[in-house]
């Protein structure tokens, strides 16, 4: 079983946090059984299953296909107390399916040196691409994976343990830094931007 990572966007609006988005029709919701879910929902900023992305913002599942822990910039911090009413609420109808609540500001973030932290994965892949991981590997060969291969590597099941270096933006993956980050920039000035976060079983 995976788990995954819901992020939501706060901005700071006349001395409260407010979502940053509008709320966002909630694909779950079943007219002829309405109290099961709401018609209504905060809109995500990001879900997705990234596991090094966790062990970064709040040291969930760390380490994580590495030989050390990552750094985090924070632990677990909880709901915030004054989170805004529609996110409390949506957090409340998962009740149950959530875990290691928290939430950062955008400038701690941006502030993290995710390009000049560094750290050492380890993991299995396929025999026929072991080759491509020599000793001191810098970065995940994608350039020179055959065509044909599947491109992955997991903690378990069979294949070859290979080692390799990269930096966090690297193990994290472009699509938080295209994607995620950009938007957050989007809402305001870093210190009254917060996304607030969860994991999801």
């Amino acid at each position: 079983m995976g788990y995954d990572i819901a992020i939501y966007a706060e901005v700071w609006r006349d001395g409260c946090w407010s979502l940053a988005e509008p709320l966002e029709r909630n694909p779950a919701f079943d007219p002829e059984h309405p109290l099961e879910e709401p018609e209504w929902k905060p809109t995500e900023l990001f879900r997705e299953r990234n596991y090094a992305l966790y062990a970064v913002l709040a040291d969930v599942c760390n380490p994580t296909c590495s030989v050390e822990r990552f750094e985090s910039i924070a632990p677990p911090r909880g709901l915030p107390s004054d989170v805004s009413e529609p996110l409390r609420t949506w957090h409340s109808q998962n009740d149950g399916e959530t875990w290691s609540e928290s939430w950062l500001l955008l400038k701690e973030i941006l502030d993290f040196d995710w390009n000049g932290k560094t750290i050492t994965r380890q993991a299995k892949v396929d025999e026929r691409v072991a080759h491509l991981f020599a000793p001191g590997q810098k970065g995940f060969p994608y350039a020179q994976w055959p065509v044909g291969i599947g491109i992955g590597y997991s903690e378990v099941g069979t294949g070859v343990q290979v080692s390799w270096e990269e930096t966090y933006a690297e193990a994290v993956g472009p699509a938080f830094f295209e994607k995620v980050l950009p938007r957050l920039n989007s809402f305001g000035p870093p210190d009254q931007v917060r996304g607030v976060f969860w994991f999801n079983f």
